[in-house]
């Protein structure tokens, strides 16, 4: 890279000049980076002195390729939820992805520029290297090679292989080895969800698809909006314990607590002192199979080896849809308090419509008028935005409404307590005054015959 020079005293002691300096040069196969100036400085120099005439190019070196993660996956931060607060129950360890998210982007490497030896001879720049994508379970790369997304809904999940490598997945079920607690925070899932410890009290375990919870649920949150939810130990709610789910739900035993599913609720021991609401069926399928206390709602059949108790806690069951019972106590509620609104914004209309006339007319003369007339319409939009809410959440209610002939049917194997209530659409509540062994509750309700409770023995008994 480097050419010297070192010049001896000729004939008559005289130096080499700088012509026959540069033909040394040619000789020696130098041609590239040679500096005049010190070619001049070696023909004048002194003798016996190296002195580089020659310099040649090095090579730049480029860059190796690399990874930008667009998710954060180490930090544990509290949720902001404004004002400068943040909430301590929300540590984000969840990383929820949707199909088609940008979840990495490669920067590719950057080739070097090569460089010259003082022979004119290319000298390569140092290799780059390409990065080692991290590509794992439903994750993809763009035609382009560029971006890295997600093929699924679901949870991020960092890999680390040997050596030092790092893959991307994404799985659909978020799992969680150990309690849902303080260390935790409550979890969101945009997919499955499995908690291999317990949710402890004022938690929350909050997924879009299935719910499976190994330990015992506290006093807490459970809901899935799309799928179902397994309980492996049950709940003891201390009367604040809520599990939800769009489809079924099924645990050892439900104690003080409030479950609501659109379809079957199955449990193998016994409900105490709990609100339980089916659009389907409720079944308790082991022993001892008691529901005592509390309330049930059910559509289609409820089975149990025991309904109330000795010590006659009040046990009411609703023979009937839920979902319709609510909207349509809901309904009752919105309905005059429409009427109410809409009388109050029409007479507003009328208001505003005479201060229009009035401001036409002559404004100046009519200015108190006016004035008055925008003080008593002051809240009108208000009023309007309130009548649009209200409009909008009863035609979502309309939807909820399934009015249908039905035969709903409560089979009790061993005994139904006096204290139990039977409920249901347009029928007075039936109070059991007197024990019932081995029966068949039917309530019917059929075209234009009146709705009814029967009592008869049960099938094969």
């Amino acid at each position: 890279m480097t050419a010297f020079v070192e010049t001896f005293p000729g004939e008559e002691d005289r130096p080499p000049t700088e012509a026959e300096i540069l033909h040394a040069l040619a000789q020696a196969g130098v041609k590239y980076g040679i500096d005049e100036d010190a070619v001049r400085a070696a023909a004048e120099g002194p003798f016996r002195k190296e002195i580089a005439v020659a310099r040649g190019t090095k090579p730049k070196p480029g860059c190796d390729g690399s990874i930008t993660f667009s998710v954060e996956m180490t930090k544990r931060t509290p949720r902001e939820i404004g004002d400068g607060r943040v909430d301590y129950k929300d540590l984000q360890i969840v990383k929820n992805v949707v199909k088609g998210q940008l979840l990495a982007e490669v920067v590719p490497a950057m080739p070097g520029l090569p460089g010259k030896n003082v022979k004119g001879i290319e000298v390569p720049p140092p290799p780059v290297k390409e990065p080692e994508l991290p590509v794992g379970r439903n994750v993809a790369v763009t035609p382009d090679g560029r971006k890295i997304v997600s093929l699924i809904d679901g949870h991020l999940k960092f890999e680390r292989v040997p050596p030092g490598r790092i893959l991307l997945h994404v799985d659909e079920t978020f799992v969680l080895g150990k309690n849902v607690d303080l260390s935790t925070g409550n979890l969101f899932c945009i997919g499955n969800c499995e908690v291999r410890g317990g949710v402890r009290e004022g938690f929350q375990v909050v997924a879009k698809g299935d719910i499976l919870i190994h330990g015992m649920v506290e006093g807490a949150e459970v809901i899935s909006h799309q799928g179902s939810v397994v309980l492996r130990s049950g709940i003891k709610g201390q009367n604040k314990g809520v599990v939800r789910a769009a489809r079924a739900v099924k645990a050892p035993f439900l104690e003080n607590c409030t479950v609501e599913a659109q379809e079957e609720i199955e449990v193998v021991e016994h409900i105490y002192h709990s609100r339980v609401r089916t659009r389907t069926s409720l079944r308790l399928t082991g022993a001892p199979g008691v529901i005592m206390g509390g309330e049930l709602s059910f559509f289609e059949r409820l089975n149990c080896r025991q309904l109330g108790s000795e010590s006659n806690p009040k046990t009411r069951v609703y023979f009937g849809d839920w979902v319709t019972a609510d909207a349509e106590a809901r309904l009752e509620e919105i309905t005059p308090l429409l009427e109410e609104l809409r009388k109050e914004r029409d007479t507003m209309r009328e208001s505003l419509a005479e201060m229009r006339r009035l401001a036409l007319e002559d404004p100046e003369k009519n200015k108190a008028k006016i004035m008055l007339i925008t003080k008593s319409c002051a809240s009108f939009p208000k009023i309007k935005e309130r009548i649009e809410t209200l409009e909008a959440e009863e035609r979502e209610l309309l939807k909820q409404i399934v009015r249908r002939d039905v035969k709903i049917v409560a089979e009790v194997e061993g005994t139904v307590f006096p204290g139990v209530i039977l409920q249901a659409p347009r029928i007075e509540d039936v109070v059991i005054t007197k024990p019932k062994r081995n029966v068949r509750i039917v309530f019917t309700a059929v075209g234009k015959h009146e709705p009814a409770f029967s009592f008869r023995p049960r099938r094969g008994k």
